[in-house]
């Protein structure tokens, strides 16, 4: 099916103080330009998909249908479905390399032909439309409605009353607004999962990015979470494993455009979180490598089944009591790593106050404040091996463990590139 993939620049606004359309102060990191463009794809609305759902009997060869992008009726681009340097299969196969992928999950191969047609400074009005069309899969139209500089709809129109967004309202229709008590919250009730990066203060000496007011928020897939005491398969495909402690929220109803004032009353409670990252992507990468490049294996390494672990039953404690709370990693016979939640810059009423000026949270998301400065460096055949037990602490919070799944066959890997690995065979 087409999918209209639209980014707006509102993120890079809130980041430049001001409006400059798509740029970012010089210096930059991809991590937090990434965050204004992927959020920018990710505000509500922003990616439509349709009109139909056509199976792939329906074509000789889906690699080779025309596609369209229409303004108005204007054409703006022209390409094909071969287009892509990856198709659906290399996709699929890739994907499932670590993590599974589950029915009616929706796999987006990216922009066809010119990556960004502009529509800037374009007073679109009731009759003007964006649209999309493959051959033989039908043609996705969207109207465009800019509330803040052109909202062309008549007062009285009843849609201006509505959330913008299906899903949004189809929660709001269904009285599922709000989380009640955290005993009513539970991991399945996840719909988006937001993991920070670089969010601690000695990240300029850790990695080498600066300091950053601003959350360096990107969304991973929910079937990545887990509960204390998971047995954690580690994927063939992996060579080494870095291991921290984190602290997470969950959100307790609709959230938009929420007061960082506000924001408390938001939030569910929380809970310390075991993350496991992948090095594997790190290793195949071949240098020279653009900076985009070089983070996404930071953001894939985190996506693998059971790669984030957590409490099912959540801690309600008041935010301004948290940052003196000390947070420890352990796995016995390896090795210990601690900090402070007083590490984190962003905390968890300005995350979610800055994410939901444009992208709609729901009950029952979760978000995390991110790795602290300590880690641990594990090859994956002494994790699968040995069979360890990993427990994290928070003060004040039940511990969250996990043990990772036995395998005595597990083969030691070639390891081609080091961190800081806290233990070696």
């Amino acid at each position: 099916m087409p999918v209209i993939d639209a980014a707006s620049d509102g993120f890079y606004n809130i980041v430049n103080g001001k409006y400059d359309t798509w740029r970012l102060p010089e210096g930059t990191d991809w991590f937090l330009e990434a965050m204004c463009s992927w959020c920018g794809k990710m505000a509500d609305t922003h990616s439509s998909m349709g009109p139909y759902l056509v199976t792939k009997d329906e074509f000789d060869n889906f690699y080779d249908l025309l596609a369209w992008n229409r303004e108005s009726g204007h054409l703006r681009n022209r390409t094909y479905t071969g287009c892509h340097l990856l198709g659906v299969e290399r996709v699929i196969q890739w994907y499932s390399s670590f993590g599974t992928v589950y029915p009616g999950d929706v796999l987006h191969l990216g922009t066809m032909g010119t990556d960004g047609l502009p529509c800037m400074d374009m007073e679109y009005g009731p009759d003007d439309y964006i649209q999309v069309e493959i051959e033989g899969m039908g043609k996705l139209t969207d109207r465009v409605v800019n509330v803040n500089t052109n909202d062309w709809r008549d007062e009285n129109d009843p849609s201006k009353a509505l959330h913008p967004s299906p899903a949004i309202r189809d929660l709001i229709e269904s009285n599922q607004i709000e989380i009640k008590n955290t005993a009513d919250w539970s991991l399945d009730q996840v719909r988006q999962y937001w993991t920070s990066y670089g969010n601690y203060k000695q990240v300029e000496e850790v990695e080498s990015i600066k300091v950053s007011r601003y959350p360096r928020l990107l969304n991973a897939p929910p079937s990545s979470l887990a509960a204390t005491g998971a047995e954690v398969e580690i994927p063939p495909r992996t060579t080494s494993l870095d291991i921290g402690v984190e602290l997470a929220f969950v959100v307790k109803k609709l959230a938009r455009k929420v007061t960082v004032e506000d924001a408390t009353s938001y939030i569910l409670g929380l809970t310390p979180l075991i993350s496991l990252s992948d090095r594997s992507f790190d290793e195949i990468l071949i240098q020279p490598a653009t900076s985009q490049e070089q983070a996404l294996p930071v953001v894939y390494g985190r996506w693998a089944d059971d790669f984030n672990i957590v409490l099912p039953d959540l801690v309600e404690m008041p935010l301004d009591k948290i940052a003196k709370l000390e947070m420890t990693l352990e796995i016995p016979g390896i090795g210990r790593v601690a900090g402070s939640v007083g590490d984190y810059v962003v905390m968890p009423a300005e995350m979610l106050s800055f994410l939901s000026t444009y992208v709609t949270c729901m009950p029952g998301d979760m978000f995390t404040l991110g790795r602290i400065a300590q880690r641990i460096t594990l090859p994956a055949h002494i994790a699968a091996n040995q069979g360890l037990t990993i427990t994290a602490r928070i003060d004040k919070m039940p511990e969250v463990t996990m043990t990772f799944k036995p395998d005595p066959s597990r083969k030691p890997a070639k390891i081609s590139r080091t961190s800081e690995v806290l233990y070696e065979d």
